[in-house]
């Protein structure tokens, strides 16, 4: 099982949170997301461009102004006492004496800031990656949940990227009070602490935050389901459900518990299963075969997003989308 070739799509639609997208304002906008990896840090990088892009406008603003200064004396007719090239020059010169020192105050901090972008464009492309990795050896490990391998893998990320991204970039050492000023005009206390969290142990602060287990607890959960599955389904919110309800009702298998581990279900008779296979290749098929298929079906709505899944509704009922509604209930072979 391999991300190559899809990784940078990965990156561009799952990652990449700058502001003003659908990934940043709407996928993730819970309460939840904003301690994630691609929340923080993509939010970090923006706070960061900004300083860095106001630097430069104001040393643009101090040149256009000596600029003007030195135009105006240029302009100046001898013997016309009411235009002083002399007068223009130095105040050219005054406005130049400033960009100096607005640039000794401020290009090393800027250079720093720029070299923590980079970092932390970096470490936000590698995250895909580092994910996929995750969910090998977590859930999609043939012998197990494997804590030690990902373990591992989290804690390469933290020293490879996570540190540099927090603000120790690779290329210039910079001050703590700096860093520290940064993250505090960025972020509220929750949030850096939730930084301080990730350093010291991102595996458990990352499965603490989407499933509310450590990872041993999560081995637990994932190597004897049998175990939780009643607890878990009988909890508050969502259908409830039994083990033996759910094999027999939805999986449509025989088993009552887990008497016999190795029944299978086939996802074409499971609705869920199913439509997560259907919508899984509708991913990948880019707009214009989309609507393509749409045509061919028979539908009077075209998909007018980049792409079948995200941004284009915020209930994956598809109610409010009769192209869409179509798609995911198409018996595809």
């Amino acid at each position: 099982m391999s991300i190559d070739g899809v990784s940078d799509f990965m990156y561009r639609r799952m990652v990449d949170a700058r502001p003003g997208s659908v990934l940043r304002d709407q996928l993730l906008a819970g309460p939840g997301a904003a301690t994630s990896v691609p929340r923080v840090y993509s939010d970090l990088r923006a706070g960061l461009q900004r300083d860095v892009d106001e630097y430069y406008r104001r040393k643009a603003d101090f040149d256009r102004r000596s600029a003007d200064k030195l135009a105006a004396a240029a302009r100046c007719k001898p013997l016309d006492f009411s235009c002083s090239a002399t007068l223009l020059v130095t105040q050219a010169g005054v406005i130049q004496a400033e960009k100096a020192a607005y640039m000794a105050v401020n290009a090393a901090p800027i250079t720093y800031k720029e070299y923590w972008i980079k970092d932390i464009d970096d470490g936000l492309r590698a995250w895909p990656g580092v994910s996929h990795q995750l969910a090998r050896a977590l859930v999609y490990n043939t012998g197990g949940v494997d804590t030690a391998r990902a373990q591992k893998v989290a804690e390469q990320y933290v020293y490879d990227h996570l540190l540099s991204m927090s603000g120790a970039p690779d290329a210039v050492g910079g001050s703590l009070g700096l860093i520290n000023s940064v993250l505090s005009a960025l972020f509220p206390a929750f949030i850096r602490e939730a930084v301080e969290q990730m350093k010291r142990d991102l595996l458990n602060s990352l499965l603490r935050q989407a499933f509310g287990l450590t990872v041993e607890e999560l081995k637990a959960y994932v190597t004897s389901p049998e175990v939780h599955f009643d607890r878990v389904m009988a909890t508050p919110g969502g259908q409830k459900t039994t083990l033996r309800q759910m094999n027999r009702g939805e999986l449509r298998i025989a088993d009552d518990g887990f008497a016999n581990p190795s029944a299978r279900f086939d996802y074409r008779v499971f609705p869920a299963g199913y439509n997560t296979v259907t919508i899984g290749k509708l991913v990948l098929l880019p707009p214009a075969e989309i609507n393509r298929l749409l045509r061919d079906l028979g539908a009077t709505q075209v998909l007018s997003t980049p792409n079948v899944m995200l941004g284009f509704i915020r209930s994956l009922t598809g109610t409010t989308n009769g192209s869409i509604t179509l798609l995911t209930s198409l018996r595809l072979r």
